[in-house]
C-alpha cells in the first residue's frame, strides 16, 4: 500500500475524505498468500490515523498478485 501512483498522501486523503465517511471500502492487494493482506490493512489504518508508514522489506515490492498466477501445467502426467 502507498507504493502505487496514488502514494501515501493520496491514499490517506481518500481514506479520510469526509464525503466517503459512510462508505465501506474494499481493499484488494497483491500478496494475499504471502500474508500481505494483514500488512496492507495495518498500513491503511496507519494512513487513516495519520501515523507514518513503516518501511516495507524489499521482497514486498516483488510480490505477484493472485491474478497473475497461472494454472497447473496441462502437460503429460507421469
Amino acid at each position: 500500500m502507498s507504493k502505487l501512483r496514488l502514494g501515501p498522501v493520496g491514499m490517506a486523503h481518500l481514506l479520510c475524505h469526509p464525503w466517503l465517511d459512510h462508505v465501506a471500502f474494499y481493499l484488494e492487494t497483491p500478496g494475499m498468500d504471502e500474508g500481505y493482506d494483514a500488512v496492507n490493512m495495518a498500513r491503511a489504518r496507519d494512513l487513516a490515523a495519520g501515523r507514518p508508514l513503516a518501511v516495507l522489506p524489499p521482497e514486498a515490492m516483488t510480490v505477484r498478485g493472485s491474478r497473475s498466477r497461472t494454472g497447473p501445467s496441462l502437460g503429460p502426467t507421469e
